[in-house]
């Protein structure tokens, strides 16, 4: 998320922001309107409808990123499938994700239970997908 004056803004809302700014100067531009709307609307379509991100290529990341995500009424748990690293969230109490209780020691059994819940659905997985792009 990013702050204007102390207020948080979604990437969302930016990447939206930013897409019909340069939309409008794409518009007055004769001969860029479609290749260039196309590469606006994709990343603004993305951020808005969301998109899968269980595996990243290496292309975009700079190294291969394999994440699995639980999400419930309360916690988001992800976890980087080749490290023992992750990020663990209180909804509740940090709706805007800047705490990372994945290595604290309260929060072990929430940990535990929310793996537990990946682990019990390993066919949700989805590997690599055909790269479009290069953003």
């Amino acid at each position: 998320a990013f702050e204007v004056f102390g207020v948080p803004i979604s990437l969302t809302v930016v990447m939206t922001l930013m897409g019909f700014l340069v939309g409008i100067v794409v518009g007055a531009t004769p001969g860029l309107a479609g290749p260039i709307a196309m590469a606006i609307a994709l990343p603004i379509l993305i951020s808005i409808f969301g998109v899968n991100t269980d595996a990243l290529l290496p292309t975009r990341t700079g190294v291969g990123l394999s994440l699995r995500t639980v999400r419930t009424k309360t916690h988001k748990l992800t976890v980087y499938m080749q490290s023992d690293a992750g990020e663990l969230y209180d909804l509740e109490n940090d709706r805007h994700e800047r705490v990372n209780l994945f290595d604290n020691a309260n929060a072990a059994p929430l940990r535990a239970e929310l793996e537990a819940m990946i682990a019990q659905r390993p066919d949700d997985a989805i590997g690599n997908q055909i790269q479009i792009g290069m953003a």
